[in-house]
């Protein structure tokens, strides 16, 4: 649907982003939206994206050194990648999420070996952070993180009534994965639901 080079989108009240696909292409990532050379997207006051699909990475959004905000009854739905990132991508980039933003049956589809982080995968020193009434539920991942997965330096901070609910990994950390990655977890965040068919139901960490 959209592709920023060095580009600044703003998406407000009540915009939807349905059916988009990235595929067939060199990349194949960021069904939703791609961005990437400094680039930023704010997306607030009830716009959703759903049904989006990336043949490679980020069905819903994929940013490289880029930034992504969102708030105010944002929602991400039912989008899925073939490796990482079900709904997001981060590569050396930032995300805020906050104030009801929803990230609902993200998925990852192939069994490829990084085919991990249904809702999200960060890496290169990315940084996601969410909070006030965020949730995250019934996001999975073929591989490793249901929800989340962190490495390389990035870090997840969630506070403020934040929830990960009914999110699972067909191999490890039913919500969260951490490999080399940082997370915070603080002021009434809720893990529930969440499962893993090798190790970690919740979270598994490792260097």
């Amino acid at each position: 649907c959209l592709r920023l080079l060095a580009s600044t989108a703003v998406l407000s009240h009540g915009i939807t982003l349905r059916g988009c696909t990235a595929q067939g292409t060199t990349s194949s990532h960021g069904g939703g939206a791609y961005l990437s050379s400094s680039s930023s997207i704010e997306m607030h006051t009830d716009v959703t994206v759903r049904d989006c699909a990336a043949g490679r990475e980020g069905g819903a959004v994929y940013a490289s050194a880029s930034s992504v905000v969102a708030h105010g009854g944002v929602q991400f739905l039912d989008s899925s990648s073939a490796t990482s990132g079900g709904c997001l991508r981060l590569l050396a980039s930032s995300a805020v999420l906050s104030e009801g933003v929803t990230l609902r049956g993200c998925t990852t589809t192939t069994a490829a070996s990084n085919s991990q982080g249904g809702a999200a995968f960060m890496s290169s020193g990315s940084s996601l952070e969410m909070h006030t009434n965020v949730t995250v539920r019934e996001c999975v991942s073929i591989r490793d993180g249901g929800a989340m997965y962190v490495t390389t330096s990035s870090s997840l901070v969630a506070r403020g009534g934040v929830q990960f609910l009914d999110c699972s990994s067909s191999t490890n950390g039913g919500c969260l994965r951490l490999a080399a990655g940082n997370a915070v977890l603080s002021e009434g965040v809720t893990l529930r639901g969440c499962s893993a068919s090798l190790g970690g139901g919740a979270v598994l960490t490792s260097d």
